[in-house]
């Protein structure tokens, strides 16, 4: 039998696993074969998301992914628990609905730190020669479907990633004479606490609409978790620069 996605041997780094996409992901990685490297803010969640991964040797890092001058330190932590690193899942960030009267300055710098400033500068870092894995590597950032397809109050969190997705195609370029793949995974309305949040600012006829344009019905995190494994793995080794889109056909409605 033929196993188009396994992990054994690899390590991986995933970011946001303490709750919602980043931890699923990473318990369906650990599944797969992987050990891995676990970052977030909150300590005492990134114990929980360990205690649920298969497999051992794990590792979880409390950091605060705003913290840009101290990205060396955090490379230095993750390498004391592995010699390379072959995968990177970038699941941190947040939304918030902030229509364009009530903007300012701090909330355009907040959300575009957290959502795109960091996956450019862990970017810079992850592809280090001495940090990749010789036989190559993956790196995949979660987007969303409102860097193409957005909303009104979502403009900021819209431009972050649409950065993203723009910028894998331009990585994509400069690294795969090193065999290092960029992608991004935009899903749809996914049920996390990150969303269950967001819901609270939505009256229920615009939640109602907001699962109404889902073909398929709501996604959840393990539908994205999938996409970002396959993005990971060999089985997708000539798929680089490029925004895989799962949204329940959110995105196919004209109306």
């Amino acid at each position: 039998m033929i196993n188009l996605i396994g992990f054994a041997g690899k390590t991986i780094i995933v970011t946001g696993a303490s709750s919602g996409i980043g931890r699923e992901t990473a318990i369906l990685l650990s599944k797969l074969g992987a050990k891995l490297i676990i970052i977030a803010r909150n300590k005492e969640k990134l114990r929980d998301t360990i205690h649920h991964l298969d497999g051992e040797g794990h590792a979880d890092i409390a950091f605060d992914l705003t913290s840009f001058s101290e990205y060396n330190q955090l490379f230095s932590r993750i390498f004391e628990n592995c010699d390379s690193v072959s995968g990177f899942v970038h699941s941190a960030g947040f939304s918030k609905y902030i229509p364009l009267r009530n903007m300012n300055l701090d909330d355009l710098d907040k959300m575009m730190k957290v959502n795109y400033y960091s996956f450019m500068l862990l970017a810079k870092e992850f592809v280090k020669k001495k940090n990749v894995d010789p036989e190559g590597a993956s790196m995949v950032a979660i987007s969303s479907i409102a860097g193409d397809f957005s909303v009104k109050g979502l403009s900021i969190y819209s431009a972050t990633k649409s950065s993203l997705n723009s910028s894998v195609k331009a990585l994509a370029q400069e690294y795969a004479h090193r065999n290092i793949r960029f992608n991004t995974v935009a899903p749809g309305w996914i049920g996390t606490e990150l969303t269950d949040k967001a819901n609270r600012m939505l009256t229920s006829e615009r939640i109602e609409n907001v699962f109404e344009n889902h073909p398929l019905g709501p996604g959840y995190p393990i539908d994205v978790a999938k996409a970002a494994a396959f993005l990971l793995s060999n089985a997708s080794r000539w798929i680089t620069g490029t925004t895989l889109i799962i949204d329940g056909g959110a995105t196919t409605k004209t109306v």
